[in-house]
Parts: C-alpha cells; structure tokens; sequence
C-alpha cells in the first residue's frame, strides 16, 4: 500500500529502521534470538498493535524451561505473575496440580504471563501473520539495549522503543 511505513529489521545487526518513501523516520535497537533459537527471516504486515498483552508462553519454554522450575517450586508461578489455564481456558490452582507426573510430551496445559511492566512482552506488542509464531515486542529487560551483542530471545524480535514504534503505526 502507497506510503504506509515499512519496517525493516536487520537481524545481524539487530537493529530496526522504519521507512516512509524510502526515508528513515525511526531507528532503534532490537533484541534478536540467540543461536539456538534465532530469529527466521520473513515478510510480512503488522496487522495488530497489542497494549498490555497476556504472555501464552510456547509450549516448548513451557514444558523446557518453566516446568523444571514449577516442579522445583511452584510459587515460582505467583513470583513471575503467571496463570495456569486448563486445556479449556480456564485458570486452575497451580498448588492442586501433581506437576510431577507432567513432562516435555505430556503437558495438558497452557501458561500465560498476566499484563504488566514485568511482563516478558513488555506494554506493546505487534502482530503479524508468520508460520514462526514470532512477532515485534516491548521488553522489561531494556538493560540487554546497551550491549553490542544482542542475541538473548528465543526468536521474537524486542524493540527499544515499542511506544514510539506503536504510535508511529496507530
């Protein structure tokens, strides 16, 4: 569509430019996935802007990186402000759960991050269609902003200036 801005993110580089007729009107830094889990290369439209979005943690951090840590202690749910919700959608007692009996190939269960400033997504995220299930968000870790190797997500791609970006589109 004629003189809607293009974003464009350079994923070496970690680094976002925005385009209006070929002219840069805003630039950031962006956090980018790391070795294991990198950033895929893809084209696309944004298609929402999200504010305070739930995080639906996948189900490979789910089960990889959060049930190990349930099992050990499940108040570790309350202290990163997560909901348990049953395959139905309906949020369940953590503490009434045997996570023992759960693994990586049997996990009946989705975990979301409620809304907030700790949120993993941060205040803003945007959408777009991609068969990655990646997309542009905020961060609350804006520390890893300063660094000169920024490779820390697991594919998503974290914006240092969300807000900006998200008014920009609205």
């Amino acid at each position: 569509i004629q003189n809607q801005p293009v974003i464009v993110v350079n994923i070496p580089a970690a680094y976002l430019k925005v385009y209006q007729t070929n002219t840069p009107i805003l630039e950031m830094r962006m956090v980018v996935g790391k070795k294991s889990t990198r950033t895929p290369t893809l084209a696309s439209t944004v298609t929402e802007v999200i504010l305070y979005p739930y995080w639906h943690v996948p189900k490979k951090i789910a089960t990889q990186e959060l049930l190990p840590l349930i099992k050990r202690n499940p108040s570790f749910l309350d202290a990163g402000n997560y909901q348990v919700l049953n395959m139905s959608g309906r949020i369940i007692d953590p503490y009434a759960v045997n996570w023992s009996v759960y693994s990586k190939s049997y996990f009946p269960f989705l975990i979301r991050q409620s809304t907030g400033c700790d949120n993993s997504l941060g205040l803003l995220k945007l959408n777009f269609y991609n068969p990655f299930g990646v997309y542009l968000h905020d961060t609350p870790s804006k520390n890893l902003f300063t660094l000169n190797s920024r490779t820390f997500s697991h594919g998503c791609m974290r914006m240092e200036k969300p807000m900006e970006l998200g008014h920009l589109l609205l």
